[in-house]
């Protein structure tokens, strides 16, 4: 039977409803619905503002109904590796915490490794690295990641804009040529030898926080590594290694550096033990610089609110093939014993798209762990803190506790006369080694 023939306005109009029906079902076949039934309850730990976190995930809660049921715990960091194992045998830990890069070693026999993968919830390499700042390297392994990278908390230098004006400088350094300058220019000593002026908090090992961070990163911007090996792979000491070249190792000549400005014969003399805290010091107004971490300025803020202080890069050494600083990098990583692993999944890859991570970036004053998200325009502190994320590193720490003893020893034993630089390093090294075995 012949119908009765379309017009063409009636033939674009079935097109056009083709293509939305077509449309329609590729939509539904690879659109993840935000119901809490996609995902189920989901508990996170770990050691970042809580009510911060809390506040965004509250917030994703009015658009997405997944977020409804997650629960974000903070814990103390001190305790934070001993709570998670205990908990995790006990069989009642999270289903999500936050790792930072430090625990990798520690707790890498804990955490499920996330495929490379094109299927939920893994990622292609190269989409991973592509995605992530080159800090997140640390979590990849072999065959996988051990989370998705989240935020990143980079060391900076904080400068007293009062006391760089009262001497005559106008800017912070940007090479560690210039601290040494700046030292000589603003340190200062009664003529009893106390110091009555101090540049910059560097060379002790009792007071000067993030120490053990501190002697890494003047080593990686020297070309050195700590530790060879990724962390299912073997990894050993590093720190004796001479690049092909050399005269001395990085991590010799980064001892030797760090410990001039605790050394009074010295003309760059600004630190010793009998010094409060550095970042105390700092706050009080007792010392010109500060190397400490982007999360730290608030707290410094509320120590002393009349404080006129600023943020600036990390120096560099000048002419070096790298600039590098150090960082903390925090990734979403899933417990082996999970209750919800798929959910957890999910959950961790909704708050590693760029949207959601610049939230909890914002809330948390953090640069977010995506490039994508780095090359926004931020200003004031967080343009110092996105571009310190950038060229953020650090390394596979076996046990943080034990390498703090070790590399507080190393700079005690060279302050006290009784041992060489080179053969601090070299026992460093040893003792490294050994825990590492």
């Amino acid at each position: 039977m012949n119908g009765p023939k379309m017009t063409a306005f009636q033939i674009i109009a079935l097109a056009v409803f083709g293509v939305f029906i077509v449309g329609g079902l590729v939509f539904f076949a690879t659109y993840r619905g935000h119901s809490a039934q996609d995902i189920g309850s989901i508990t996170i730990w770990g050691t970042l503002d809580g009510t911060a976190m809390s506040r965004v995930i509250e917030a994703e809660s009015n658009t997405d109904q997944r977020f409804a049921h997650v629960t974000y715990v903070e814990k103390d960091p001190a305790t934070f590796d001993s709570d998670l194992a205990e908990a995790l045998a006990a069989g009642f830990g999270p289903d999500l915490f936050l790792l930072p890069q430090d625990l990798i070693m520690r707790e890498q026999n804990k955490i499920a490794t996330i495929s490379y993968t094109k299927q939920a919830p893994g990622m292609p390499q190269q989409v991973y690295e592509n995605t992530f700042i080159g800090e997140s390297s640390l979590f990849e392994t072999a065959s996988g990641f051990y989370g998705y990278p989240f935020l990143a908390d980079p060391m900076v230098l904080y400068w007293n804009k009062d006391t760089f004006a009262k001497n005559g400088i106008a800017r912070p350094p940007a090479i560690w040529d210039d601290v040494l300058s700046d030292a000589q220019a603003m340190s200062a000593t009664d003529p009893s030898g106390t110091l009555s002026a101090s540049a910059i908090a560097l060379g002790e090992s009792a007071n000067v926080l993030h120490l053990k961070d501190i002697l890494i990163m003047l080593v990686l911007q020297a070309g050195g590594t700590i530790m060879s090996g990724q962390a299912d792979a073997s990894p050993h000491s590093a720190l004796s290694q001479v690049p092909s070249g050399a005269a001395e190792s990085p991590a010799v000549s980064a001892l030797r550096f760090y410990t001039l400005f605790a050394d009074p014969s010295q003309s760059v003399y600004s630190w010793n033990s009998a010094e409060p805290s550095s970042r105390d010091a700092f706050a009080q107004g007792k010392t010109a610089m500060y190397l400490g971490f982007a999360s730290e300025l608030p707290l410094i803020g509320q120590q002393n609110p009349n404080l006129s202080y600023g943020v600036a890069p990390m120096p560099q050494i000048k002419g070096a093939a790298r600039n590098v600083t150090f960082g903390t990098l925090y990734a979403l990583a899933i417990p082996r014993t999970s209750a919800n692993p798929s959910g957890a999944a999910a959950l961790a890859d909704d708050m590693t798209s760029a949207d959601v991570e610049q939230q909890f970036s914002d809330a948390l004053g953090l640069p977010p762990a995506r490039r994508d998200l780095l090359a926004s325009q931020a200003d004031g502190s967080m343009l110092i803190f996105d571009r310190m994320a950038l060229i953020a590193d650090a390394w596979l720490d076996p046990n943080p506790a034990q390498t703090d003893a070790i590399f507080s020893t190393m700079v005690a034993s060279v302050n006290s006369g009784s041992t060489e630089i080179a053969s601090a390093v070299a026992r460093a090294d040893q003792a490294l080694s050994a825990l590492l075995q």
